[in-house]
């Protein structure tokens, strides 16, 4: 179906950069700390906000370098301070902000720090934000952080001055907004009591079905409010209400410390507790450090040292920054049933017991046929009911690894229930239903049903137009049958192994005999009309058939790699990554789903999905392709060389999503980032795929992946209470030893507390 006068349904909001700063690789806008856990910021007029997120299980907070933020309690969705969007649920322009003001009590001259500082900078860390700079003769810093339990975030103001008398203010706009699968508008009306030094206010009269109090205090402050509204979207009214907190403070040479609290709660006393506790700077010390140490163990529990700084750092801090937020708030907390099995999968080399609670959530939301929602909410029964067929593929994949670090087969035991029934099954049943769920939803050409969609949501709804399979999908299914199938092998329960892989070796005799189209694989068919195949005029061919062949082996002939190599390397290489398909669909259409009402090289319509690429970096591992694999995870970074800071337009020290691909004017530029599989699988990528250190059922798995630069890497992995320290060395010797004795297995397993490896390639 063709309609010329039809508009994009996608808004892409593209961040305006002029022609010069577009091609300006010189140019940039901060640089990181020697030891790569910082950030800094130094040049405020970043293309966009660059942002940073400070979270816990229960609160978020959410700052910008140009001192934009919000915080929000439980959920993205639930927030307490001011943000909305005009276009969508991905995070947009922030339009809420922390003020802090000073006002010369003489002259009546104003300074607000953190907008009018024109030289401020803004460190990034784990787990904090720091502003800081110098505006009329007043010296500043701002530091926030979110303590590891407490439902709040805590601001550390110190100044220095010249001799004078000032009124310092800062404030905030309390939202209590709800914008829970939908944006819902609050009324604005809220019970507020002001006490000496804080305000208390609660959530009765603008979220009736919700009640939650917020605090926001300075100690010896006056409160005082005011109510504004804004229009939104779609003309709704936003309500909200600026709480300042004011208090005069004389400046001198000598630095004054000042803290605040902005924090929410279920109930009065919880929450005006966190003002008593907040207000002693013994403390907020105490948590700050708290937090930092923390990080300090997450990053040490899994750690390379690396020829390449870049890539040592991200694997170290950055991917682990981006995989504790997506754990805990997912794609904006509307909780994508591919995305929490990916982010939990991720978090097993950060903190990999705290992710069985996640696990058993969302097995919690299949249902008794053995189908999985496309999406869920955490605090409300709603769900997106959508029948996507690869939501349940993610699941074997993220329990057998859990099994694999903890050693915990307990796990498979664990009863839980499904969506909507009394029923309840262990994991294992879980797992096995949904598996045979799949198996038994083929169409005639014995390939998998897509029925709403698989991974690739751009496809969706295409089984309006016919029979559609989807070939990526069953390759997909191949992959975890193989894993459970390993899984059963390790437990003896030979039969179940067998049933898995007869089905696998069928799933790879269709797909060799239906999806080769030549030179690779298609992706789906609608009824015998092939996506991604050479007879298109448009989409001729996708990544991810690619991709997914070569990284789970199904292929049949070695000759056909080759053949996709080639055809990779023509059709859809680019400086940033491989595209997700070309040519990209030129007119507007739907037979081929939504990505073919979007805009040619955004998204899924020959745009350069970054969770894409990283399946492809596995694949290059796959295939002991480890140059080509190095150089593709370099690409895929944000800060790589040939993607400068005003091309992409993000934060140089977060993964992105999707960059603009090669039939997009602004090629390179980010959409967005943060909230995204990418680091999961990049972090997997980095550690197991070409690092070679892999958690097995028996023990550490250790391969050598020989890189042609490097003469020497080393690794760190606390495996099962062992700190496992992995020194990898080309030699004219081979071998692994283990505490200085050679060992006849890549497999090693050790019961002290720390062994040291020598791997010698």
């Amino acid at each position: 179906m063709k309609n010329p006068n039809a508009k994009y349904g996608i808004k892409t909001e593209q961040y305006d950069v002029s022609y010069d700063d577009y091609m300006n690789f010189e140019k940039t806008f901060g640089e990181f700390g020697k030891d790569g856990k910082s950030y800094t910021v130094t040049d405020r007029n970043t293309p966009r906000q660059w942002l940073n997120f400070m979270v816990n299980d229960r609160f978020a907070s959410v700052a910008g370098n140009d001192g934009s933020g919000f915080t929000a309690l439980n959920s993205f969705y639930l927030r307490i301070t001011k943000y909305h969007s005009f276009t969508d649920y991905l995070l947009r322009t922030l339009n809420g902000r922390r003020v802090i003001k000073l006002i010369d009590k003489v002259s009546g001259e104003e300074y607000d720090l953190l907008k009018d500082t024109q030289n401020m900078k803004f460190t990034v860390k784990t787990g904090s934000s720091l502003y800081e700079g110098e505006i009329g003769g007043i010296k500043f810093s701002v530091e926030l952080f979110v303590p590891n339990n407490d439902t709040c975030e805590c601001w550390i103001i110190k100044l220095t001055g010249d001799n004078k008398k000032y009124r310092l203010s800062v404030s905030e706009d309390l939202a209590f907004m709800n914008h829970n699968i939908g944006e819902k508008a609050s009324d604005g009306d809220m019970n507020m009591t002001a006490h000496n030094g804080y305000i208390i206010a609660n959530s009765e009269k603008a979220m009736p079905n919700q009640t939650i109090y917020a605090v926001f205090g300075m100690e010896g402050s006056f409160p005082t409010t005011e109510k504004y509204s804004e229009f939104g979207i779609n003309n709704k009214i936003y309500d909200y209400t600026t709480v300042t907190l004011s208090k005069e403070v004389a400046l001198g040479n000598e630095e004054q410390i000042f803290l605040v609290v902005s924090g929410a709660g279920a109930d009065k006393e919880e929450t005006e507790a966190l003002y008593q506790k907040y207000m002693s700077l013994e403390n907020v010390c105490m948590e700050k450090e708290a937090v930092e140490q923390k990080w300090e163990r997450i990053i040490e529990s899994n750690k390379c040292e690396l020829p390449d700084k870049n890539l040592q750092h991200f694997l170290n801090v950055w991917l682990k920054n981006q995989v504790y937020l997506t754990m805990r708030y997912n794609r904006f907390n509307l909780i994508g049933y591919r995305d929490i099995m990916q982010d939990t999968w991720g978090h097993l080399l950060v903190e990999p017991e705290s992710i069985r609670p996640f696990v058993l959530g969302a097995l919690s939301k299949m249902y008794p046929d053995g189908r999985c929602p496309r999406q869920y909410d955490h605090y409300t029964d709603e769900l997106d009911r959508r029948d996507f067929m690869d939501s349940p593929l993610w699941i074997p994949i993220t329990v057998c690894d859990y099994i694999k670090e903890t050693g915990d087969f307990s796990i498979l035991n664990e009863e839980i229930g499904y969506y909507d029934s009394d029923k309840k099954d262990t994991v294992a049943d879980h797992m096995l239903l949904s598996l045979d769920y799949l198996y038994n939803s083929r169409g005639k050409n014995g390939l998998i049903l897509m029925r709403r969609g698989d991974w690739l949501d751009g496809l969706n709804g295409i089984d309006q137009y016919g029979e559609a399979t989807t070939v990526w999908g069953t390759m997909a299914a191949f992959h975890v049958q193989n894993m459970l199938a390993e899984m059963y092998h390790e437990l003896g329960e030979t039969e179940t192994e067998k049933k898995l892989l007869s089905r696998s070796a069928e799933y790879k005799e269709i797909v060799n005999s239906v999806a080769w189209d030549g030179n690779w694989y298609v992706y789906a068919f609608i009824d015998d009309e092939p996506i991604g195949s050479s007879k298109c005029h448009e989409g001729k061919i996708y990544l991810n058939t690619q991709s997914w062949a070569i990284m789970t082996g199904i292929y049949d002939d070695e000759k056909k790699v080759e053949k996709m190599y080639r055809a990779i390397g023509t059709y859809l290489m680019t400086p940033y990554g491989p595209q997700l398909n070309a040519p990209a669909y030129q007119k507007y259409g739907e037979k081929c789903g939504r990505l073919q009402t979007q805009r040619p090289g955004t998204f899924a319509n020959g745009g350069i999905y970054l969770h894409a690429t990283s399946f492809m970096v596995m694949a290059h591992c796959a295939y002991g392709k480890y140059d080509d694999a190095l150089d593709l995870m370099q690409r895929i970074l944000p800060n790589h060389p040939d993607n400068c800071d005003t091309r992409r337009t993000s934060e140089p020290y977060s993964v992105g999503n999707v960059y603009y691909g090669s039939e997009h004017s602004c090629h390179g530029e980010n959409l967005y980032s943060w909230f995204s599989a990418t680091p999961s699988w990049l972090i997997h990528d980095g550690f197991e795929g070409l690092l070679g250190v892999k958690a097995d059922y028996k023990g550490l798995k250790i391969t050598p992946h020989e890189i042609d630069d490097w003469q020497e890497y080393f690794v760190k992995k606390t495996f099962r209470g062992t700190t496992y320290r992995i020194t990898f060395r080309k030699s004219t010797e081979k071998g692994i030893y283990v505490d200085g004795i050679k060992s006849d297995s890549n497999s090693i397993s050790s019961t002290n507390k720390e062994c040291n490896v020598t791997v010698l390639f």
